[in-house]
């Protein structure tokens, strides 16, 4: 039974690369885009202007000036397709990610600040920490699906680079609570799971915490922060589960108390999902 509840994030670190080429808004993939697509639009424009000059006849040039001159002259229009036609394909790349893939992220991050204020009253800021953070659903050819972050309230831990895995056909490959949110298809999760004093974990507590969090071993190596308090539900767009809202905080006392609590927890935190949910459409 043990091994069957234990979680792994199999493509761990190239989940965490591509999630880091992802980027958050517009991917750094696109931005690559946009450089190569200037780049080659410059090389189009010289190329037209050069091959106007290419023919060697009557110039006075080297030997193997003249012959590289040649080959180009007799290939120019070749040349000149091919390099129109890589300008407009990446063009329409341009286009394309601009229309699916760019968000504003200054707005979701103002959303899970108004988020973290309204769920978590009477906050102690000096001895713990409170987050919203939005994950969205990301997947690569031959490497699965996981969970990457597209923004998170406040200023601490702004690195983003938290990924989880989630795989539709097998359970263990769902890990963190936002994969196991994702893996119920966006119902809502509200756990507890007691961390000592200090943040540190021992080696049984560290095997206890790992259960319950539904965790790999090495993402929970490379966690920041071990929070005690989880509240996640499903980001819904066209009807499907596009990503994970996840709060989280080191405090114990943010845990709903009575099942009323709960249900008001839950229902707020649904309610911000639908807001964040039209944000990203």
């Amino acid at each position: 039974m043990a091994l069957e509840q234990q979680r792994k994030h199999k493509y761990y670190r190239i989940h965490r690369y591509l999630d880091w080429v992802a980027g958050v808004g517009k991917p750094r993939f696109y931005q690559w885009i946009q450089y190569c697509s200037r780049v080659g639009f410059l090389a189009a424009v010289g190329f037209l202007a050069l091959i106007q000059f290419c023919d060697p006849q009557g110039q006075q040039l080297p030997d193997w000036w003249t012959a590289l001159l040649g080959w180009i002259h007799q290939r120019r229009f070749a040349f000149a397709v091919i390099l129109l036609l890589a300008q407009a394909v990446l063009q329409v790349l341009i286009w394309t990610a601009n229309w699916l893939k760019s968000y504003d992220v200054k707005k979701l991050e103002n959303i899970l600040d108004n988020v973290v204020a309204s769920h978590f009253t009477n906050q102690d800021k000096s001895d713990h920490i409170y987050r919203a953070t939005l994950f969205k659903v990301r997947s690569w050819p031959c490497c699965g699906k996981w969970l990457g972050i597209v923004a998170r309230s406040g200023t601490r831990y702004s690195r983003k680079r938290t990924v989880f895995s989630i795989n539709p056909n097998t359970k263990r490959y769902n890990t963190g609570i936002a994969g196991e949110c994702w893996r119920r298809d966006g119902q809502t999760v509200i756990l507890e799971i007691p961390v000592p004093k200090g943040n540190s974990l021992a080696q049984g507590e560290s095997d206890d915490y790992k259960k319950s969090g539904y965790l790999d071993g090495i993402e929970l190596g490379l966690m920041n922060v071990k929070a005690t308090v989880f509240m996640a539900t499903g980001i819904r767009v066209g009807g499907k589960v596009w990503g994970i809202l996840v709060l989280d905080s080191t405090d114990p006392k943010q845990q709903p108390k009575s099942k009323p609590q709960e249900r008001r927890s839950t229902e707020a935190l649904e309610f911000a999902a639908v807001a964040l949910g039209q944000l990203a459409s």
